[in-house]
């Protein structure tokens, strides 16, 4: 890995700790933001509840279809990052589920 995105997650988890105390509900990123979500994940230095990472696959996408994928995907993602819980009711239920069983 090259050394210079090693030091950039280092200026994030820095910049983390100062101004979050080492916790936040929810990181995302997509394509090399979904790098640094991975590592910061990795590393354990930070506390991240749920790490998203995305694609930019709604970038290559008809406009259409990108369209009907992020009117699909918005109103899941949005009440984790914003509240840290699933609006539907049994993907909640499953990951609470999960998270017990770990």
């Amino acid at each position: 890995m090259c050394p210079c995105l090693q030091a950039e997650n280092k200026k994030i988890e820095a910049y983390l700790k100062t101004r979050c105390g080492g916790h936040i509900r929810a990181a995302y990123g997509c394509s090399l933001g979904g790098l640094f979500v991975g590592l910061l994940v990795a590393r354990q230095n930070i506390h991240i509840a749920y790490g998203i990472l995305g694609s930019s696959d709604l970038d290559q996408a008809s406009p259409l279809a990108a369209k009907l994928q992020a009117d699909f995907l918005l109103p899941l993602i949005v009440p984790v990052v914003r509240d840290g819980k699933l609006k539907v009711n049994f993907l909640q239920k499953r990951l609470d589920k999960h998270a017990r069983e770990l």
